[in-house]
């Protein structure tokens, strides 16, 4: 058999040690993360960040050629509204009109 062995001279089991008890091992911030993806692929970034620069200078383009420009204070009215002044002009118009037959003025053709 074999001898005894003196603990303080025998060789240590070979198993892995960690001295952070109970934390995680420490991964990137998510900044790192980004830099090194930006780092590895320069041309692929450069081109989606140059579409995204000219597609949104497009839609400022095309929004500022479409909206009719307005001052503050005064909005566009809708068809509605609009439809709805015309026709409360056209009565104002007819009233008068049927004033003036009773009244006994004559009445211009345009």
């Amino acid at each position: 058999m074999s001898a005894l062995q003196n603990p303080v001279t025998s060789p240590l089991p070979s198993t892995p040690v960690s001295h952070a008890v109970g934390q995680a091992a420490v991964e990137p911030s998510i900044w790192e993360r980004i830099s090194n993806y930006v780092s590895g692929h320069k041309v692929a970034v450069y081109t989606i960040g140059a579409v995204v620069v000219v597609a949104g200078a497009g839609g400022v383009y095309y929004y500022s050629r479409q909206a009719p420009s307005t001052k503050a204070g005064t909005g566009s009215k809708s068809g509605r509204e609009r439809k709805r002044k015309g026709d409360k002009k056209k009565k104002e118009a007819d009233m008068e009109k049927e004033k003036e037959k009773e009244d006994g003025e004559i009445e211009l053709v345009n």
